[in-house]
């Protein structure tokens, strides 16, 4: 998924090789759609939905989900922007706190 950049199902984690060999095996969930989580040409991380019956996710949801996991990296990547403006202007107040003292002495 980060590699390719592109949505991954797997219809049966139980009988997927990749899947156990990276993973194991956890009887409760048995199939999988995963999407990286993009923007720009970044990958922020991966939605992973799982489902417990097998064959559930079809071909046709990677869309709509790969659809939702675009807005839900664009609210996250927006987060983190706010998070460094904020931190950047904090630092500005205090260099301006800074020298305002140092000019008074």
């Amino acid at each position: 998924v980060f590699q390719n950049q592109q949505p991954l199902i797997i219809q049966d984690l139980l009988t997927d090789a990749d899947w156990k060999q990276t993973h194991g095996v956890n009887p409760v969930y048995r199939s999988l759609v995963a999407t990286p989580l993009i923007v720009g040409q970044d990958v922020l991380g991966c939605l992973m939905l799982f489902h417990r019956q097998p064959n559930f996710f079809r071909e046709g949801l990677a869309d709509p989900i790969q659809a939702a996991a675009n807005q839900f990296a664009v609210t996250i990547n927006n987060g983190e922007l706010f998070q460094l403006i904020r931190d950047q202007a904090e630092d500005l107040g205090t260099m301006l706190r800074t020298q305002q003292i140092e000019t008074s002495r």
